[in-house]
């Protein structure tokens, strides 16, 4: 029964009022039958002997039903609201009385003006809250980080001492005629005739697999050959004893 929607209680231009119609509704009476007990109270004697603005209570405003036409109805105050229910009934409407008290006690206490206390309070709270937010947010990017980087450790398994071992016959090869390149291309030409494979469509294979693991695009770019042969234990084997048939060719 505490739900906004159903009470209807809402802030206008700094008040805190609920439709007479949703009053209607919620206290199950007809709506002219509303409007027309709070116009007695505002026709009668009391308004005139408190001598106080018929707004403070009850504020005539105009609804649109759903075909546009214009109807009138009141927004009441807390007090305005205590007046008119003041003659209703039952269990239920004691019920709602309730209820609609609360709401308005809660959504005015929350326009009072705060103590500086209260003010410097609700900074802090602020503050930490953002210390809070930034932490959690700083622990998942490097738990991201963390992930990327196993992910991608696992798709590329790198061996630096085979990787040294052959960049150095490939060297050793190219050291007369200095055109390192065409050794290298040599080689994996050899590799892809002996395991009759596309080293250029294992290495697509490979960035569209790093690029699914969130892989940076810069890290992606530098995927190589190396890369896939290594990633691949038959590649890697065979092109171990290419690189060795070669330097026995070349260097012996």
């Amino acid at each position: 029964m505490n739900n906004l929607i159903a009470l209807g209680v809402k802030n206008e231009n700094n008040k805190i009022v609920v439709s007479s119609r949703i009053v209607a509704e919620n206290f199950e009476k007809r709506h002219d039958n509303v409007l027309r007990d709070i116009e007695d109270i505002i026709e009668g004697d009391l308004l005139k002997i408190e001598e106080i603005k018929t707004e403070q209570y009850f504020i005539s405003s105009t609804y649109q039903d759903p075909r546009n036409r214009e109807y009138p109805e009141y927004l009441l105050t807390r007090d305005g609201f205590t007046l008119l229910t003041m003659g209703y009934t039952g269990e239920k409407a004691m019920r709602f009385k309730v209820a609609y008290i609360n709401e308005f006690n809660r959504m005015e206490a929350a326009l009072k003006p705060k103590s500086q206390l209260d003010i410097l309070r609700a900074a802090i709270d602020q503050i930490e809250l953002a210390q809070k937010e930034a932490k959690e947010a700083k622990q998942i990017a490097t738990t991201a980080k963390n992930t990327i980087e196993n992910i991608k450790d696992t798709i590329i398994q790198t061996d630096e001492d085979w990787r040294k071992w052959v960049n150095s016959q490939i060297s050793r090869m190219a050291f007369h005629n200095k055109d390192y390149r065409e050794k290298r291309n040599e080689s994996y030409q050899l590799l892809e005739e002996r395991a009759r494979c596309r080293l250029s469509i294992r290495l697509d294979n490979l960035k569209e697999r790093l690029a699914a693991a969130g892989v940076k695009k810069t890290e992606i770019n530098g995927a190589n050959y190396m890369d896939v042969i290594e990633s691949d234990v038959r590649l890697k084997e065979i092109y171990t004893a290419i690189v060795k048939e070669m330097a026995i060719k070349y260097v012996a």
